[in-house]
């Protein structure tokens, strides 16, 4: 499920229909090929984590094309003239309702259109509310719209020549998706000390949606430690984008515990791996003979689990049995989706509990994804190209 940008019309429908049953059978069999794979380990992975995941894809499969009706109502939405050509039949409509007036200013801007042929930036919702009345499907305009202004936040931003629908299944998108884990999950904000991420995360952004407007923060703190970071600010319009792709943005990753999605698991190689690539370029580490990803996921509420508070922690092998059990049942979906994925590449990987702490939003558990076979870190090598430099020195010397 790999396309490129110019060839979008010709897949739309492909992308957005994909057999969500199929995938998640496609899953359930990466699973058992993992499972089998690490029979001798003592991190065996396990199939209620993949049942698991397939309750969560059931629930929200999510797709990877999206359409301008899926943008936030207050999406401000600026087309060409020769939109006129397509409304004129379901203008006419709206003076036969008894309720509705043609001289209605909330329509005002569509008015415009029509009769003057003077295009305006008029809000998606109008142009709903305008589609629910005339039969007008809001979709169709998409390849007049030449502009969105989307508002929210402290500032302003503009696309221009939006790429609608916007297409997640290319090799952008699926970079994009990889570096949300590092994003706030509010506006989208990518924070990290690595300029290059910053300037490869705007460049994906702009393939993916058009021309928007970007602005860049310098700040003091980022993440647990001191340093200089930076931040990448896109606005709310790529967490709309991104919420169609299945990641749920109303709270931290921590606490939505968002895996990879699930339409990726059908996608050509090439994307898998890039969205892996973002992945640990972001958020992973490149130790020797140990490719390492780590992730928090909240424990269950109201446990008296009798953990220190953060940054003191207790080691996953010094809890209490039942504790163990209960921790090792809830594992990050992102990791064993990620597995999961890498397993489609060949690469193996083990999923591990190291620790628990309490933190301001409850108890946590910490989990590691790490590879450290020989055969599977030269597969990585041979298909995760890494931007982070040091990161890829040391993947080149690993072995």
């Amino acid at each position: 499920m790999y396309v490129e940008q110019g060839e979008l019309e010709d897949s739309v429908g492909r992308l957005e229909n994909y057999e969500i049953e199929g995938t998640i059978s496609k899953v359930r069999s990466a699973g058992k090929q993992l499972r089998d794979d690490t029979t001798s380990a003592i991190n065996r992975f396990k199939m209620n984590w993949v049942e698991s995941l397939i309750e969560r894809y059931r629930r929200s499969p999510g797709r990877p094309v999206v359409h301008l009706s899926d943008l936030l109502d207050s999406t401000q939405v600026g087309v060409r003239s020769d939109a006129r050509k397509i409304l004129l039949e379901y203008w006419s409509r709206i003076g036969q309702l008894p309720s509705i007036s043609v001289g209605s200013e909330r329509f005002r801007r569509i008015r415009e259109l029509v009769n003057t042929n003077v295009p305006r930036l008029a809000r998606l919702d109008t142009w709903k509310l305008f589609g629910s009345l005339t039969g007008f499907k809001v979709d169709d305009l998409e390849p007049y719209v030449n502009r969105l202004r989307i508002s929210g936040g402290r500032h302003m931003r503009i696309v221009e020549r939006p790429k609608l629908p916007f297409n997640l299944a290319t090799i952008s998108g699926a970079r994009l998706i990889g570096y949300q884990g590092d994003a706030n999950s509010q506006n989208a904000a990518f924070s990290n000390r690595n300029r290059i991420l910053h300037e490869d995360y705007a460049a994906c952004v702009r393939e993916v949606v058009g021309g928007i407007t970007i602005t860049r923060t310098v700040l003091n703190r980022g993440g647990f430690s001191e340093g200089t970071y930076f931040r990448t600010n896109v606005g709310k319009l790529i967490t709309s984008v991104t919420r169609v792709a299945d990641l749920d943005n109303s709270v931290d990753q921590k606490l939505a515990n968002n895996p990879l999605p699930l339409w990726l698991h059908v996608c050509d190689p090439s994307l898998i791996a890039a969205c892996i690539s973002t992945l640990w370029d972001a958020e992973g580490s490149i130790n020797f003979r140990d490719l390492k990803l780590a992730q928090a996921v909240p424990l269950a509420p109201g446990e008296e689990w009798g953990i220190p508070n953060w940054p003191r922690n207790i080691p996953f092998r010094q809890l209490s049995y039942e504790l163990q059990s209960k921790m090792i049942s809830n594992p990050p979906f992102l990791l064993v989706s990620a597995a999961l994925l890498l397993r489609r590449l060949g690469i193996i990987s083990r999923l591990l509990a190291v620790k628990a702490s309490m933190t301001s939003t409850g108890p946590t558990a910490y989990w590691h994804l790490r590879v450290h076979k020989d055969e599977s870190i030269n597969r990585f090598r041979s298909q995760i190209k890494l931007l982070s430099g040091s990161k890829a020195r040391a993947l080149e010397v690993n072995s």
